[in-house]
């Protein structure tokens, strides 16, 4: 009876699992004349995945920020990338996450230089 209720235990947990989401966070921030204006600056959360993990998970993260400015004016925007993962994958993730937040700052690099020569 003993070893019924420990294979019974054993197995209910292996099926508990921990849920934790991929999540990149974008900040945009707005400087005109040294002043920091609040309803252009916006922080959006966008979850990419959700994944399951047998254990609690670590977390990679990585941000990349750039800024441009000119005329005393500046735009810029924060990539950060959280990246659940297992404990022995933290290295290699922490550079996934990495380099999903530049792939993304790139991406932006073209559409903040519009926005810096339109507030000029």
């Amino acid at each position: 009876m003993r070893e019924e209720i420990g294979e019974f235990m054993a197995t209910k947990v292996k099926e508990v699992k921990t849920v934790a989401a991929t999540k990149m966070i974008v900040q945009r921030t707005v400087q005109l004349r040294g002043d920091i204006t609040d309803e252009a600056s916006t922080e959006d959360e966008v979850v990419l995945a959700i994944h399951a993990f047998a254990t609690t998970p670590a977390m990679a993260v990585a941000e990349v920020p750039i800024k441009m400015s000119k005329n005393y004016q500046s735009i810029g925007v924060t990539i950060g990338v959280h990246l659940p993962c297992y404990l022995e994958e933290l290295p290699d993730a922490i550079e996934k996450a990495y380099q999903m937040a530049l792939d993304r700052v790139t991406h932006e690099i073209p559409e903040l230089r519009a926005a810096l020569d339109r507030l000029s």
